[in-house]
């Protein structure tokens, strides 16, 4: 394994100074710590394990943790060490803080409400732009009760009913709903949601994921539209009925003349 890991043989390595195993920050490291151990009898790092960084054969370095440990019996003292390589755990570390920060560029980009809940109603998710929606931190909002906090009271009853009726629901489907949400300055804005069950964790826990998006504008915009459509049709119909009794108010009066 130690062949495998620093590129030396049993051969080139045995007998020489195990600090051609070490980077040069390393190689002080451990004189000053067998030093102090040897003096003072304090195990600063013997029995203790620790990330270093080695050397190997080739000059090129990667990190591990090293255990040392004291072999009792032996004057002068000896020791072993304990390594394993870490590259690959750490390379994997990294490539999920680069999918965790991806994903929540995504989340910051999107121009959607993005709300996570679990199946006590918490809010586990939420994106910038429904903390702009709403017009509350995300610190106050995380492990709240989304119905409970930013849903009208006479709404509450009715969609805790959906919400646990979707978590039940087989085979999975999405939902589409309409409902207001107070906002943290106390009004009111509409919000066309999108909602689907997310299972997660070994036990098949399951929560909701739900985009949402803010129609409160845009619906406005149609009522008032509706409303002067409906304003012209009336108007257009007393202006046909005034032309009707003018060419009957003609008709009559020809004859009467």
């Amino acid at each position: 394994g130690a062949e495998r890991l620093f590129g030396y043989t049993a051969g080139e390595a045995r007998g020489r100074n195990v600090s051609m195993l070490m980077t040069d920050s390393a190689r002080d490291q451990r004189d000053a710590h067998l030093a102090r151990y040897l003096r003072t009898g304090d195990a600063h790092i013997i029995g203790i394990g620790r990330e270093v960084t080695v050397r190997r054969k080739d000059g090129s370095v990667l990190p591990a943790t090293l255990a040392v440990g004291r072999i009792r019996g032996y004057d002068p003292p000896r020791f072993v060490g304990f390594l394993h390589d870490l590259t690959l755990r750490q390379r994997a570390h990294t490539e999920v803080e680069h999918e965790r920060d991806r994903a929540n560029r995504y989340l910051e980009a999107a121009q959607t409400i993005l709300l996570g809940l679990d199946p006590s109603h918490r809010i586990t998710l939420i994106n910038r732009k429904g903390c702009e929606v709403l017009g509350v931190d995300e610190g106050r909002l995380l492990g709240t009760d989304w119905f409970e906090s930013m849903v009208p009271a006479e709404l509450h009853a009715r969609l805790v009913l959906e919400f646990d009726a979707l978590l039940g629901r087989r085979p999975r489907q999405p939902h589409y709903c309409e409902y207001p949400v107070m906002t943290g300055g106390g009004a009111r804005r509409l919000i066309a949601w999108r909602c689907v069950v997310v299972e997660h964790g070994p036990d098949g826990t399951a929560g909701i994921l739900c985009s949402g998006d803010d129609v409160t504008d845009s619906r406005r915009a149609e009522l008032e539209i509706r409303e002067t459509r409906e304003r012209m049709t009336h108007v257009s119909r007393l202006a046909t009925m005034g032309e009707m009794a003018s060419g009957i108010a003609h008709e009559i009066n020809q004859p009467l003349a």
